[in-house]
Parts: C-alpha cells; structure tokens; sequence
C-alpha cells in the first residue's frame, strides 16, 4: 500500500513542475538573444523582444495548468483561450501578433498536454519563442 502511494506522490510532484517548462525556457531564450544582441551592438526593439515570449510562455504555463486541473475541459479552455484574444483585439490591448500567439500557443498546448504530449509542447514553444526572438535580432541588424 505504500508502495501505491509512494508512486502516486511521484506522479503528483512531477505534474506540478511541468508548468515551470515554458517559463524558464522563454527566460533563457530571452536572455540569450539579449545578450547576443548586446555583444553584436544591434538595436532591438525590447519591448516586442520580451512581449512575444512571455505571452507564448504566459499561454503554455495557463494550458498545462489547466488541463492537469481538470483534464476534461478542453473545449472550455480552448475557448477561454480564444475569447481573452476576441476580448485583447477588441479592445485593442495590445498588438495582433501578441493576440494570436497567445491563442496559439494556449490551444496548442491543451491540446498536447491532453495528449500526454508534454516534451512536444516545450518543443512547440522553444521554436516559437525562438523565431520571434530571431526575427527581433535580424529585423535590428543593420
């Protein structure tokens, strides 16, 4: 019997870092273009260098939150996702390409969460926040 819970434990602590994922991975993209940026003395515009990554990372950590919450709701947290983006663009919130990243990246990553999928989320999110990063860093080059 203890044996059962031992494992159940386990399963519980690790079901709880897999929101971590995203959030240090955008954090060291960042970090790293940043400071290539820095080294290279190219101009980036900071704000859309660190918007786009937090809003892909801020929508993985709510889709991987939400479904291990409660697994069943999919096509609840697939339209929350798409109504904060209807709600953002209507009242003109913030920049379109930061709306449809979100949703995006929260559809996206309900969808592989649920599917057991959790490695092809952070790989999902790794190369979306890499080519906003990399088309910052290449849109500053002179």
């Amino acid at each position: 019997m203890s044996y059962e819970k031992g494992n159940a434990e386990a399963a519980a602590n690790s079901m709880k870092s897999v929101a971590t994922a995203p959030l240090v991975l955008a954090g060291l993209l960042v970090l790293f273009f940043g400071v290539t940026a820095f080294a290279d003395d190219v101009m980036i515009d900071i704000g859309k260098l660190v918007v786009l990554p937090v809003a892909a990372a801020t929508a993985a950590a709510l889709g991987r939150i939400g479904i291990i919450a409660t697994p069943n709701k999919f096509l609840v947290y697939s339209f929350a996702f798409v109504a904060v983006a209807v709600v953002m663009d209507f009242f003109s919130l913030v920049d379109p390409i930061v709306i449809s990243t979100f949703a995006f990246m929260g559809i996206s990553t309900t969808f592989l969460i649920q599917a057991n999928r959790n490695e092809e989320a952070t790989i999902l999110l790794s190369i979306v926040v890499g080519f906003h990063l990399a088309v910052s860093y290449a849109a500053g080059m002179p």
